[in-house]
């Protein structure tokens, strides 16, 4: 198994990858492990590297740019079954020891398949995740400074039932846009934010009444200019369909 591929440019002729790798669980260690590569435009690869000899099976990664180097969020696994948020940064050729962001001490023996978001923008970098950590899911954002090497403690930023299933993206060094599912009495909606990395939520509005199925995937945040735009997976009687939802910046903020 090889998937949850995460890559980001390096320079102009070659590109950071990062992905889960099954290759160790032939020889029966039954662990994933966090691998990483850079490719270069010939289509080769330049060197490979292992970031984490254990981590969670199927949770996506998330990999940025920043100041510093070049930043992986993916969900990790311990002996203990506790499968927190952690980071590991890239410079001068080394991945750094991977460290949780935050201890939320979430024990759970099995693969949530929800993994964390990354987003920078100059000496800013927002990091978004989902926890579920003594039976109480919450959806967390916590910023760093510092291109990665260190984040401040997080916002706690749904609204009491949240699925998770993040998107994120840095509007500007103070704020950032974050998307994710919330549960509600029907079934689900698709929930979007404003957080200030000093002051938390900012705003939160509801995008759109969606399945909360598997099969609805995760929403996908991106913003172009001043334009905000969310897609996701439909699955109806007629069959499956991309749905797309678009607004404004100024609509968003308060």
């Amino acid at each position: 198994e090889h998937g949850f591929v995460s890559f980001s440019p390096v320079g102009k002729g070659s590109f950071r990858t990062v992905w889960v790798d099954g290759r160790n669980m032939e020889a029966g260690h039954h662990a994933m492990q966090l691998r990483s590569a850079e490719i270069g435009s010939d289509g080769k690869i330049v060197s490979e590297e292992m970031v984490d000899d254990k981590t969670c099976d199927c949770c996506q990664t998330s990999l940025v740019q920043t100041d510093q180097g070049t930043l992986v969020a993916y969900r990790d696994r311990t002996n203990d079954e506790i499968r927190d948020i952690y980071i590991s940064l890239l410079r001068d050729g080394k991945w750094s020891e991977p460290k949780a962001v935050f201890n939320d001490g979430w024990k759970i023996n099995g693969c949530p398949v929800n993994g964390p978001k990354l987003s920078a923008f100059g000496i800013s970098t927002g990091l978004a995740w989902f926890t579920g950590a003594n039976d109480k899911p919450r959806v967390k954002v916590a910023f760093s400074d510092d291109g990665g090497l260190n984040f401040g403690d997080p916002w706690i930023v749904d609204e009491g039932s949240p699925l998770g299933r993040v998107d994120l993206f840095m509007v500007d060094e103070n704020t950032a846009l974050l998307s994710w599912m919330e549960m509600n009495q029907q079934d689900a909606e698709l929930r979007l934010a404003l957080i200030d990395k000093m002051k938390g939520k900012l705003t939160s509005l509801i995008v759109a009444e969606l399945s909360s199925a598997r099969s609805t995937g995760f929403p996908q945040l991106e913003v172009a200019g001043s334009e905000v735009f969310l897609a996701w997976n439909e699955e109806t009687a007629e069959g499956k369909r991309i749905k797309l939802v678009k607004t404004d910046l100024e609509q968003i903020y308060p």
